[in-house]
């Protein structure tokens, strides 16, 4: 049975790397999804709505994503 918490300790330089990472994918991720709603506003159709609909849920589940994965990356235990 274990009462005390497992800590995790990573190292400086693999904490690093994964914000850099991570930082790195969000803005391709960004960059990508202005893009795309550059895209659908210029060619305008009966799908257009839809996929503005579609672009915004997208990003919402992406920002959620980054903020989950910088969360975990400053995880000091295994409840965290």
């Amino acid at each position: 049975m274990m009462d005390q918490k497992m800590k995790m300790e990573v190292p400086a330089q693999v904490r690093e790397f994964a914000e850099t990472s991570v930082d790195q994918a969000e803005k391709a991720m960004s960059s990508f999804m202005e893009s795309a709603s550059k895209s659908v506003a210029m060619v305008p159709g009966p799908m257009t709505d839809v996929a503005k609909q579609a672009l915004a849920i997208t990003e919402t589940n992406l920002k959620a994503s980054f903020e989950h994965a910088r969360k975990l990356m400053n995880a000091e235990d295994i409840d965290e």
